[in-house]
């Protein structure tokens, strides 16, 4: 089989949560859909969007078999979604994975190809907004650092969508040296934050090692700083995109972080439900 990524048990938690919320997701919307007549706020459609769908049946590395990705998972909610978008860089990925469902679901899957934060902030956003009486989800999954804080930003200025982030605090953090990176690291880093204000966040001034003639000296800080990042960037998706976001869980692998997982709406019941979702999956860990 071509295109197989290969997972991890972080991985497949995840795609659990997200299958879990997407349920409670549409099950939300669809009551509301039973009760309230058509209007500006009644979601005459219910949308998903995979923003990084290449990988539609992961292998899993401990048990060697192949399990349903995120695709499938939301072609598989019950109550169902109306449409699905499914965006993917990898034309070989479309072909030999993506196009496949679309051949079965011809009316409702939505292929395109190429790099999703052009298309998020050039196009998808223009067909969403608070009148056009649709509703959606997207889950952005990223591969890397691939995820632009702009798109985020974009997402949250629309005011429709449900957006459940993977923060990839160790593609972040692999950047990071003992001392502030290079330029054009902080250039990348400052793309997928926003800001550069995690400087502080991450380095602190050592004073002892402060001299005249080179300047100061900074070091990075040690503790919980996986976390401090996933907070620092929750903080501002609070403060500058969505009404309401999740505290964040982190995906490790053993003990190391990989990534923290972050639910950000428009609506206090979706954040609401989601905390519930991942209280659940720590008492099982």
């Amino acid at each position: 089989m071509t295109d197989v990524d290969k997972i991890g048990p972080w991985s497949r938690e995840k795609l659990d949560l997200l299958g879990t919320y997407l349920k409670t997701y549409t099950s939300i919307l669809h009551k509301s859909r039973e009760k309230t007549p058509p209007n500006d706020k009644w979601p005459k459609s219910i949308d998903y969007i995979d923003a990084f769908a290449g990988s539609v049946t992961p292998k899993d590395k401990a048990s060697q078999e192949y399990i349903n990705g995120s695709p499938l998972i939301a072609l598989g909610t019950i109550p169902p979604f109306d449409k699905y978008i499914f965006i993917e860089k990898n034309k070989s990925k479309i072909k030999n994975k993506i196009a496949p469902l679309q051949a079965l679901h011809p009316d409702k899957i939505t292929i395109i190809h190429g790099d999703c934060n052009a298309y998020i902030c050039n196009t998808l956003v223009k067909k969403y907004h608070p009148k056009c009486g649709k509703r959606a989800f997207i889950f952005l999954d990223p591969y890397g650092l691939s995820l632009n804080w702009h798109t985020v930003e974009v997402l949250g200025q629309a005011g429709v969508f449900d957006v459940f982030i993977n923060f990839s605090v160790m593609g972040i953090y692999r950047q990071m040296s003992k001392y502030p990176p290079k330029p054009s690291s902080i250039k990348r880093i400052n793309t997928i934050m926003g800001c550069d204000d995690w400087i502080s966040e991450v380095y602190e001034e050592d004073e002892q090692l402060t001299l005249v003639d080179i300047g100061k000296i900074y070091n990075r800080k040690s503790k919980h700083l996986a976390e401090r990042l996933a907070a620092f960037y929750s903080k501002r998706l609070n403060q500058h995109c969505f009404k309401f976001v999740s505290e964040p869980i982190m995906m490790r692998m053993k003990s190391t972080p990989l990534y923290a997982l972050i639910l950000a709406s428009q609506k206090d019941l979706a954040v609401k439900r989601m905390h519930e979702i991942f209280k659940r999956a720590a008492r099982k860990r």
